[in-house]
């Protein structure tokens, strides 16, 4: 889908414009998909994959950014068509999320709108988780404190009236 092709925060003509230029020299295809009336984009021929060396090493220097984009543009698809109400969907955590963020910040991936609102989406989840974590933490450690007071009142309490109960037996 063309759309999907333009990176955030960049004007759509100039993609536009760009999937033109290769159309005109027969390196894509585009036209409107007849079914969903988007306009989309498709490299022309297979063997231009196979057989043009120079793009073979671009997409090899590059294949661990592409994957990770290819995962965060599936991603993102899902988690759209559940109006954004799924977190489920919000698959990126962890390292995951870290790689995708780090594509992101390097701009070594052009992410489209769409995708940076899923990654925003998946990083507000993680904080979110964060500090629902320390929370629980500090629950933990106040409870756990507290306990410890009770139970050293108490031990000194027991042994006020063990004092108690040895000065009454000694007189």
């Amino acid at each position: 889908v063309l759309d999907e092709l333009v990176p955030a925060g960049s004007e759509r003509a100039r993609t536009v414009e760009l999937v033109r230029q290769l159309a005109d020299a027969r390196l894509v295809v585009s036209g409107i998909n007849p079914v969903n009336g988007q306009e989309e984009v498709e490299v022309a021929h297979e063997a231009l994959i196979r057989y043009w060396s120079r793009l073979q090493g671009w997409l090899e220097e590059n294949l661990s950014a592409l994957r990770t984009g290819e995962q965060v543009r599936e991603a993102a698809r899902q988690w759209e068509e559940f109006q954004r109400n799924d977190e489920s969907l919000l698959v990126h955590r962890g390292g995951r999320l870290d790689d995708a963020l780090e594509l992101a910040e390097n701009n070594e991936y052009a992410f489209n709108q769409q995708e940076i609102n899923y990654l925003d989406a998946c990083q507000a989840l993680r904080e979110r988780e964060i500090r629902v974590r320390e929370r629980r933490r500090n629950i933990t450690v106040t409870i756990s404190i507290i306990v410890a007071v009770v139970m050293v009142g108490l031990g000194i309490f027991g042994l006020n009236n063990a004092r108690v109960a040895q000065n009454s037996a000694a007189t």
